[in-house]
């Protein structure tokens, strides 16, 4: 009589349930990867919730999602006290932002709506290539490691299943 090879059959239900965790953590970035190729402008970092694969952290700044407005007032700001550190501007005391840029656009530090509309759709432009590249580079990475947490379940299910019924005295299951 033969002993149980219970050693084995550990193993093996072990490589299944690491399969079936690998399964779910690639088809959960399979589908958010799906979601960012389809629109890549919204697809920002949202609660920056992705897989460790993620790549949304090297977009630097997250300037792809703010509307033209933002951009600009942020831009403006960032401008503005690059040229006050430089020396280039002198501080106007801060009773209003809009008095700040009458001065420093008088000054000629700063640059013109139109400048900054160009400015603002190139990166645009920029920053929704990024995300696409990284949205299929997830993509595929996920999908392979889908196929192979798949190949590595099938495989070891049908070698446990021998192993249960060589031990249990019959044959193998038959699959249908």
């Amino acid at each position: 009589m033969r002993r149980p090879n219970r050693i084995a059959q550990l193993y093996g239900f072990t490589v299944c349930l690491l399969s079936l965790v690998a399964i779910t953590s690639a088809l959960t970035t399979v589908v958010d990867a799906a979601f960012k190729l389809t629109d890549p402008r919204r697809a920002g970092d949202g609660a920056r919730r992705t897989s460790w694969l993620s790549s949304d952290a090297f977009i630097e700044g997250n300037y792809g999602t703010l509307t033209f407005e933002q951009y600009r007032s942020n831009r403006l700001r960032e401008i503005q006290y690059l040229a006050t550190a430089r020396g280039e501007i002198r501080l106007v005391p801060p009773i209003a932002d809009e008095a700040r840029r009458r001065y420093a656009a008088e000054a000629g530090a700063l640059p013109s709506d139109d400048e900054l509309r160009n400015e603002y759709r190139a990166l645009q432009t920029e920053t929704a290539a990024l995300r696409r590249y990284h949205a299929r580079r997830m993509l595929v990475g996920n999908l392979a490691l889908l196929a192979l947490a798949l190949v590595a379940f099938a495989t070891h299910w049908r070698w446990v299943n021998r192993l249960v019924m060589a031990d249990l005295g019959a044959g193998p299951l038959r699959e249908a």
